[in-house]
């Protein structure tokens, strides 16, 4: 079956790219042309390619949710997981563990969507910083702080002034 036929049944079924010839899931101009048509297409590449950082960080440019798709090698690298979640805070949830406390990415998240809050690690839920930029981005991302929080004074503050707006 030719690549071109091949793209117009993915097109249709994603799913379909399972049952195709493997030189297909190793060639990064096909996986790319796939991504154009549906953004899990790296789902369908070689673990070669969802290893490659220059590849993965290529399409989390385009669609950063791809990182869910990438190794666990690159979801547990910095330079990746900032790509990811700096264009979509929400895409913390598929960055490794060890980065999830990681306040630099976790920042960049909560800037992106208070809501990264949530999957950030217990320690970033109790930093106040990160909570106060996640509250600014997302006043509701207050439900997501670590419960050793809750009677805060200064989280109280923040609950106090959100309910005279």
């Amino acid at each position: 079956m030719k690549k071109e036929d091949i793209l117009k049944l993915f097109e249709k079924e994603p799913f379909v790219f399972q049952r195709f010839p493997w030189k297909y899931a190793t060639n990064k101009k096909f996986i790319k042309e796939a991504f154009v048509i549906d953004s899990r297409a790296l789902d369908y590449a070689s673990p070669d390619l969802k290893k490659d950082k220059e590849f993965v960080l290529e399409l989390i440019n385009e669609t950063p949710w791809v990182i869910q798709y990438a190794d666990d090698t690159l979801k547990n690298d910095k330079e990746v997981a900032l790509a990811a979640v700096k264009f979509d805070g929400q895409t913390l949830i598929y960055v490794g563990k060890n980065l999830k406390s990681n306040k630099e990415v976790v920042m960049a998240a909560v800037k992106g969507s208070g809501f990264a809050l949530k999957y950030a690690s217990d320690s970033m839920r109790k930093d106040k910083e990160i909570i106060m930029e996640a509250v600014k981005n997302l006043p509701e991302a207050l439900k997501y702080i670590h419960q050793s929080l809750k009677n805060d004074p200064d989280i109280l503050n923040i609950k106090k002034l959100r309910s005279l707006k």
